[in-house]
């Protein structure tokens, strides 16, 4: 008592909280409209101020990896949606009102330092099985990350073997890298932090165990094949003027190998780590930290896996980097999304139904595009409790009243759009990827082809304010609408509220 409180904490990203875009993008919205008067036009508006690339975040950073923000807001304002909103508002019921509103948000895809180690094997019955320290909360990481075997194998893995953290890094204990072997599953970092480790795996795999089977069986030299057209068709392995092998027989081969399992680890921190290897006699530069090959049988924590010896390693830390050093980046890489909602509103209950959603998402290329869509709707139908229903009373009874579903109010199928969430994609163009290089590559290697983005959060964090902007646009149709004094400033939007926004509408 009497003590002075200490200043709360100020997060130094705010634009990776809901809480915080939900306010941020209802007061962009009001300047649009204040400045606008006449014609407002928000996604205009913001196309003219939005953060592009080399421009400063709110730490002051340089953003130079690939943001598509300007790409999103372009698709969103060539929406129908978005250009016949007002000719829609017009023909609303007089009991009803009508309105559309926009938000977007970019959020970082995992964070901008973490590590991913992970090992694919072949087993005795030809099954590629994946290992990764990822861990399937619903978030649909397995089913991705299985996906990306696909461009060398021509086939997903057949099992993801996930949390394995401790198992993947007992090969490679003895070896320095950037960051630890067990990273975390979250943050939408996924598919690219595990992703880029398993394409990488996946490529070198296959370059190093099993394109010299394919040349022994096919009596030619490995280095002729490296950049013939090999490739997998309807389960078997062709190439002009070979013969067919089956996969059966690639498998056996490899098998009888003894390099039936790979490890990798990779460490990112603005850039990816790079190390030129040694196997053999052959050399070799990659993006990661550390390799391993053993027998699919043998336990990597009683056997001694070939740990491939690193001539050079050269950490994504500041000896890498010119000017801004990646020490003081806390952030550097994003995903955006921009959410139009149309709603209707019942003017003598206040009810809000949104009847129309689209969202233009900026996610890279995608490992299961269905999946991409369902992590969309999931997002969504999290934000729509979020924005309209959902809320947990303080208080020394408060929430302990809620303690079922069938009285907290989770949305239900009839809360969601009749049609269904719209989901447009922001593509790269080919050759093109989502990492820009800060310094020139070691050796003369390409930058890594990274070309996927995480999704998670941004698919839930515009959705509430898109709302909200939507019910004031819809608002903005009755005498005192379209002010300040009508945005809707508390989270659940209930149906009382949206009442007394209504009668302030009408009345002031």
């Amino acid at each position: 008592r009497g003590a002075t409180r200490p200043a709360p904490s100020i997060p130094r990203d705010p634009k990776a909280y809901p809480q915080v875009n939900f306010n941020i993008e209802q007061l962009v919205d009001q300047a649009a409209r204040d400045i606008g008067r006449d014609a407002p036009d928000p996604i205009k508006f913001r196309r003219a101020r939005v953060l592009d690339n080399g421009d400063l975040d709110v730490d002051g950073k340089p953003l130079v990896h690939d943001l598509r923000n300007k790409e999103v807001l372009a698709a969103a304002a060539a929406s129908d949606l978005w250009l016949n909103r007002h000719c829609r508002q017009q023909k609303a019921p007089a009991d009803e009102l009508y309105g559309v509103g926009f938000a977007m948000a970019m959020e970082a895809y995992g964070t901008t330092s973490d590590g991913s180690t992970a090992a694919l094997s072949l087993t005795d019955d030809y099954r590629l099985v994946l290992d990764t320290e990822a861990v399937e909360m619903g978030q649909g990481a397995w089913t991705g990350l299985a996906q990306l075997t696909t461009a060398v194998f021509g086939r997903p893995c057949d099992e993801v073997r996930g949390g394995r953290a401790r198992w993947l890094g007992e090969p490679l204990s003895g070896i320095d890298t950037y960051h630890r072997y067990a990273s975390t599953t979250s943050a939408s970092k996924s598919i690219f932090f595990g992703g880029h480790v398993v394409e990488a795996l996946s490529r070198l795999w296959w370059r190093l165990v099993w394109l010299p089977v394919v040349a022994q069986a096919w009596n030619a030299k490995t280095a002729d094949l490296a950049h013939a057209n090999v490739r997998f068709e309807n389960g078997h392995l062709v190439a002009k003027g070979r013969s067919p092998l089956t996969w059966a027989s690639l498998c056996d081969a490899v098998l009888a190998s003894g390099c039936s399992r790979m490890w990798a680890h990779g460490s990112f921190h603005g850039v990816w780590s790079w190390a030129k290897f040694k196997y053999g006699d052959d050399t070799f530069g990659a993006w990661l930290d550390a390799l391993a090959l053993m027998g699919n049988k043998e336990d990597p924590r009683r056997s001694h896996p070939k740990v491939f010896e690193r001539l050079r390693h050269i950490p994504p830390n500041d000896d890498y980097y010119d000017e801004p050093k990646p020490s003081a980046t806390h952030r550097s890489v994003y995903a955006t999304a921009g959410c139009l909602v149309a709603v209707r509103i019942d003017m003598s209950t206040g009810k809000v139904q949104v009847s129309d959603a689209m969202v233009v998402l900026d996610a890279g290329d995608r490992a299961d595009e269905e999946l991409v869509k369902g992590q969309v709707e999931g997002g969504f139908a999290q934000a729509l409790g979020y924005a309209l229903s959902e809320e947990y009373p303080s208080g020394a009874s408060g929430g302990q009243r809620l303690v079922n579903f069938d009285s907290y109010a989770l949305p239900r199928l009839t809360t969601m759009p009749e049609k269904g969430i719209e989901t447009v994609f922001v593509d790269l163009e080919p050759n093109r990827h989502i990492l820009a290089q800060i310094k020139p590559p070691p050796g003369g290697m390409a930058p890594p082809p990274l070309r996927r983005k995480g999704i998670a959060e941004v698919s839930l964090t515009p959705v509430a304010p898109a709302i909200a902007n939507a019910i004031h646009h819809a608002l903005s149709s009755l005498p005192r609408g379209g002010t300040m004094d009508t945005r809707a400033t508390s989270l659940p939007i209930t149906a009382a509220r949206v009442r007394a926004l209504i009668a302030r509408a009408s009345n002031g």
